[in-house]
């Protein structure tokens, strides 16, 4: 997730006169500071919220959307909520009064809030070595009276329910998004002067974000999509989700079980109109909406849909399910809408047929193929490229978020060669438990094989110069050696010469450095002959070749 929140217990020794003065003198009073980070780059300068939003990185998810990482932590209506909560029965012990908000550096990525709390009360809330903080952020309005209330009372609160009114497009400060975290840090030791990093707090938003992408764009004699609408949607959000607690109970790695069960508040009722994507881009044509959590499965529910209208007035209505290409669940399996999932749509229409993708993840985590989320091969492995370094002109990196993952859930590049001339790339493959703590990192080729070697060195072995590969076709695995032109080895010639199948599938003999090639008619495995065409005007001529990768002499000619 690109929101996080990492506190830090300390007694801050701040340049900053505001917290120095007030407190110098105070004996025993100490400072919990939380280090908030939206992980993107600042929006431009001449925003009003340039110093405080967070605009994504390149590669991450949709440029321009910003504001699904921000927190409105200045002027006279700040707009959020800190509060130390009791482990054992989650009720709140302190409201963090007051935090002084102070940028980190100048990209608009970090900021620390400086919170002041007395000896007395670290030694009553933290003397047990844990700490349970929870975070709400952009509510407008929140709970009165919290200390003494359990969380589960806060987050049920009238004051924690949000009259939705559909908005798409792009995010402002005016419709921001609420959010809410909460976690229990243990082995918290305190001390007077020290410095202790507990860790990370993620920042769940309480809307989902729908999108629908039209495929057809680039073809001018294809309809386009003018309109698309959400049909049926409750009238309100829960900011926060029920029966919540900790983070790991939002938390699993995988969208099909992050974020709880659906939370909607008692009393919403269900609007039967339609609601408006709004069109974000001419190319490609992509339209949003940003909705509370709704109920698709189960008896008796009538389920939403996004009903699409084309330029020639044709209607489809595109459905919540497994369109094919998301892991972990049934083709045509129902799911329901849920907070902090990003829904992309991609459709396309050829020949009267209407051809759906979807694409689901969270949406303000790192995708990495805008505007449709993380690009899958077509064995559904998710794609990481290398990226340009930008402080090592001509050098390449993994992408930071790539790099989060495999620090997040414990995993290893595997022990191969990675050759971006030839197109290789990275995949996440999810396991059959389809989720991101069971997935493993492969090296695949361009062709979408997995790498399971690197180059042997030049040698007179059948394997000389190649790779070994697995390509995956249903539930067959097939192993070939390819060669640097992504060729499949099928047999080294004793002057390095080899036939090979090229990337088509037709069988071809070449030269050492591939400067000439022909096209094998036949080929014998046990003897290593093979045939290859040559024409006159009225015969075709077959010369025989061996393992040496010379002519033996013989030659077979046929009329044409």
């Amino acid at each position: 997730m690109a929101l996080f929140v990492v506190p830090v217990l300390v007694s801050c020794a701040s340049d900053y006169d505001t917290v120095v003065q007030d407190t110098s003198e105070e004996d025993g009073l100490m400072s919990l500071c939380l280090t908030i980070s939206t992980g993107g780059d600042a929006v431009s300068d001449d925003n009003e919220a340039s110093v405080f939003a967070g605009t994504p990185a390149d590669g991450e998810y949709m440029p321009g959307e910003g504001f699904e990482n921000y927190i409105q932590f200045v002027g006279e209506q700040r707009d959020f909520r800190v509060y130390l909560v009791n482990e054992t029965d989650d009720k709140v012990l302190r409201v963090l009064d007051n935090p002084m908000v102070r940028p980190l550096g100048a990209n608009g990525k970090q900021y620390r809030l400086d919170m002041l709390v007395t000896s007395d009360e670290v030694r009553n809330y933290l003397s047990d070595g844990s700490i349970k903080i929870m975070m709400l952020a952009n509510w407008r309005r929140y709970p009165e009276n919290v200390v003494g209330r359990t969380v589960s009372d806060i987050v049920k609160d009238p004051a924690s329910v949000f009259g939705y009114t559909p908005f798409g497009g792009r995010l402002t400060v005016e419709n921001r998004i609420p959010m809410f975290g909460i976690r229990r840090f243990d082995n918290v030791k305190v001390e007077e002067g020290g410095v202790q990093e507990l860790g990370m707090l993620n920042m769940l938003r309480a809307f989902a974000k729908i999108e629908i992408v039209d495929k057809n764009i680039d073809n001018a004699d294809a309809p386009k999509i003018e309109k698309a609408e959400l049909v049926r949607y409750t009238n309100s959000a829960a900011m926060a989700p029920y029966g919540v607690t900790d983070q790991n109970g939002y938390v699993f790695g995988t969208w099909t079980l992050d974020y709880g069960g659906l939370s909607v508040p008692e009393g919403a009722t269900v609007n039967e109109s339609a609601a408006s994507l709004v069109r974000l881009s001419e190319e490609p044509s992509s339209y949003i909406i940003y909705c509370p959590e709704y109920k698709n499965t189960g008896e008796g529910v009538t389920p939403s849909g996004i009903r699409v209208t084309y330029s020639d007035g044709v209607t489809y209505m595109v459905e919540f399910k497994n369109y094919g290409t998301l892991p972990g669940m049934a083709k045509d399996e129902i799911f329901d809408i849920k907070r902090n999932n990003w829904y992309s749509f991609a459709l396309k229409r050829e020949q009267g047929m209407l051809d759906i993708e979807v694409d689901v993840q969270p949406y303000a985590s790192c995708s990495m193929n805008a505007p449709l989320g993380v690009q899958l091969d077509e064995m559904g492995d998710m794609i990481v490229h290398k990226e340009e370094d930008p402080d090592n002109p001509g050098q390449l990196k993994l992408p930071d978020a790539f790099k989060e993952y495999l620090s997040t859930h414990n995993k290893t590049l595997p022990p191969f060669e990675y050759h971006d001339e030839l197109g290789d790339y990275y995949v996440i493959h999810l396991g059959v438990d389809g989720t991101m703590a069971g997935s493993e990192v492969w090296l695949k080729d361009n062709a979408g094989c997995r790498v399971m070697s690197d180059f042997n060195g030049k040698d007179d072995t059948p394997n000389c110069s190649t790779r070994r590969v697995l390509q995956y076709s249903g539930t067959d695995t097939y192993e070939y050696y390819k060669d640097r032109n992504g060729e499949s080895r099928l047999q080294h010639n004793e002057d390095h010469s080899s036939v090979v199948y090229d990337n088509e599938g037709v069988m071809i003999f070449k030269n050492a450095d591939n400067t000439e090639r022909y096209r094998v008619e036949s080929w014998d495995s046990a003897t290593g002959k093979f045939f290859i065409l040559s024409e006159s005007p009225t015969k075709y001529v077959f010369h025989e070749y061996d393992k040496t990768g010379k002519p033996t002499g013989k030659v077979v000619e046929m009329d044409k």
